[in-house]
């Protein structure tokens, strides 16, 4: 009994000795002292894997050996999956794949090489274990939706399997497409969005708008908005059916994306909405205005209209110790021209709540229009404060 105890103690130093310096002799002769140990005749399958040994059957041998030593190690069948595949045994190399799979069957890195192992003999299962990555791991979302769209030959349907049917994968996935100019496949993703599970909130999907305003699509670009109100109480309610602006009355939140009004920080101007002045309602958008040359005011809002049609251009304005050489006006612009369409009578000076509008013919060929406060010219300096409030534009 002594006896086994000293030569299974002595067995333990020289596996532990050999194991501290890895090398080609140093696992023979470690797997050939504990022949048990299915670790070693792993190693052995990854050396002889090696390029610079190149010994494929020979690495295979050892593989199998280790899985029959240890058949719950899914990293041992991935890599005796490996093995068969370098010899073309596309049979064996599947049925170590699903060995892998169930012994770990939602391990992330177990489904994503089985999955880049089974793509290009079985499309469609390869792409399921891809969904399953992306289930379990966004941070393979980029390199899941990369491999599934390439691997599906940029078949966008077929790549949507790989794809977890939730609104905020199939919107990763839009974005994805659009970065990269696959703004068609993008589109077919669209209606999946509005089909999937999970909370789908308007500015999450912003960007498509814009991708589809900046392909001179606004009426498809429209459609999704009016998609959106649908799913997103935010964009519901609060503008008459005769009214085009979105909260021309600034009586919700703003949205800065889609068709409602959008900002960016303008030099010389400081705006808020204000609960204090108002015109109607609980508020207006205010401005505290002092700089040279001020053109923009930093607010704007995109709004569909028909060629050929006749429209009433409004809101109202107060200001307050509003000096310039040239005042502040209403002004619609072609969207992708950026030519004048409609200015108003301009706004200076101190005057109460006043209206102030015109009227707009739209021109031949113009589907979009922008509204915004503006300066023209805007030459010279501009210093004090105006609010506006009640922007309405509506078909005569």
């Amino acid at each position: 009994m002594l006896s086994l105890s000293w030569a299974l103690c002595l067995q333990a130093v020289a596996e532990h000795w050999l194991e501290r310096t890895f090398s080609l002799q140093n696992e023979r002769w470690a797997a050939r002292i504990q022949p048990l140990n299915a670790r070693h005749e792993e190693a052995l399958g990854l050396i002889f894997t090696d390029a610079a040994v190149g010994d494929p059957k020979l690495a295979v041998s050892h593989l199998e050996r280790a899985v029959a030593i240890d058949p719950h190690s899914s990293r041992a069948w991935l890599e005796l999956a490996g093995g068969y595949d370098i010899l073309g045994e596309d049979d064996r190399r599947a049925e170590a794949v699903r060995r892998a799979l169930v012994c770990e069957p939602k391990d992330t890195d177990v489904q994503w090489q089985a999955a880049n192992l089974f793509l290009y003999t079985d499309l469609d299962y390869g792409l399921t274990l891809l969904r399953g990555v992306f289930q379990n791991d966004e941070h393979y979302a980029q390199g899941v939706m990369q491999i599934a769209y390439r691997a599906s030959n940029n078949n966008i349907d077929k790549a949507l399997i790989a794809i977890p049917p939730t609104t905020s994968a199939r919107l990763q996935m839009m974005h994805w497409l659009i970065d990269r100019n696959e703004n068609e496949a993008a589109d077919h993703v669209w209606p999946t969005v509005l089909l999937a599970s999970g909370p789908l909130q308007a500015h999450d999907a912003f960007f498509y708008l814009d991708s589809l305003i900046s392909r001179h699509s606004p009426q498809q670009a429209f459609k999704a908005w009016s998609e959106l109100a649908k799913r997103d109480p935010v964009l519901q309610g609060g503008t008459p059916e005769s009214d085009l602006v979105t909260n021309g009355d600034f009586e919700n939140d703003l949205l800065n994306g889609g068709f409602g009004w959008r900002y960016v920080p303008s030099s010389g101007i400081t705006a808020t909405l204000d609960t204090a002045t108002f015109h109607s309602g609980t508020r207006s958008l205010s401005f505290q205005i002092d700089g040279d040359n001020v053109q923009d005011f930093g607010f704007s809002q995109f709004v569909i209209v028909q060629p050929g049609a006749h429209y009433r251009v409004s809101g109202w304005v107060h200001a307050e110790e509003l000096e310039a050489a040239h005042g502040v006006r209403l002004a619609v612009t072609d969207a992708y021209s950026h030519s004048y369409l409609l200015l108003t009578d301009e706004a200076l000076g101190t005057f109460p709540w006043r209206e102030i509008d015109a009227e707009l013919t739209v021109p031949p060929g113009t589907e979009l229009v922008k509204i915004a406060l503006a300066r023209d010219p805007a030459n010279g300096r501009i210093r004090g404060k105006l609010w506006l409030d009640d922007v309405r534009i509506e078909r005569n």
